[in-house]
C-alpha cells in the first residue's frame, strides 16, 4: 500500500493507487461513522451506551472487538433481506412496537443461561444467543406472512 521510490537521491514514501483508494474508504467511513453517531444520540439513554461502549474499549479492548465483529455480523444479517432491513430500520427509528417481541425474547434468553461475560469466548456466545434469537423470530414471522 506504500512505496519507497527515490527521487532527486531522497526517499520518498507514497501511496500506490491500491493505498490512496483504502484512505479513501476510511475517511468516509469515519465521516459516516461521525454523522451515524450524531443521528443516533438522541437522547440520555443512548449517549450513556455510547459512553459504555467507549468506555469497554478502552477497559477491556479484547471484549469491545467481540462486540464489533458480532455488529458486522449483525448487520451482514439484518441487511441480507430487503424485510428484515425495513424493521431495522423502524427499530433504530424508535418504533417500540417493532421492538418489543426481540427485546422480550432477548430477556427470556438472558434469564434462562447464566451467561459469564469474563472472557471474549463468553461474550460472544451471549451475543450469538441474541443474534439466534432475533433470525428465529424473523424467520417465524417471514413464515406467517408466506402462509
Amino acid at each position: 500500500m506504500i512505496e519507497r521510490r527515490i527521487r532527486d537521491e531522497r526517499i520518498v514514501y507514497e501511496l500506490t493507487q491500491r493505498g490512496k483508494a483504502s484512505e479513501l474508504m476510511r475517511t468516509r467511513a469515519l465521516a459516516s461513522g461521525f454523522q451515524a453517531a450524531t443521528s443516533l444520540v438522541r437522547d440520555e439513554r443512548t449517549a450513556d451506551l455510547f459512553a459504555d461502549m467507549f468506555k469497554m474499549a478502552r477497559e477491556k479492548p479484547e471484549l469491545f472487538q467481540v462486540l464489533m465483529d458480532w455488529m458486522l455480523d449483525f448487520t451482514l444479517f439484518m441487511t441480507s433481506d430487503p424485510v428484515y432491513e425495513s424493521r431495522w430500520i423502524r427499530i433504530l427509528g424508535g418504533n417500540q412496537d417493532e421492538w418489543r417481541p426481540f427485546r422480550d425474547e432477548i430477556t427470556k434468553r438472558m434469564r434462562a443461561s447464566s451467561f459469564q461475560m469474563e472472557t471474549p469466548e463468553e461474550f460472544r456466545r451471549m451475543l450469538d444467543s441474541i443474534l439466534e434469537a432475533t433470525k428465529a423470530i424473523l424467520l417465524d414471522e417471514k413464515g406467517k406472512k408466506k402462509a
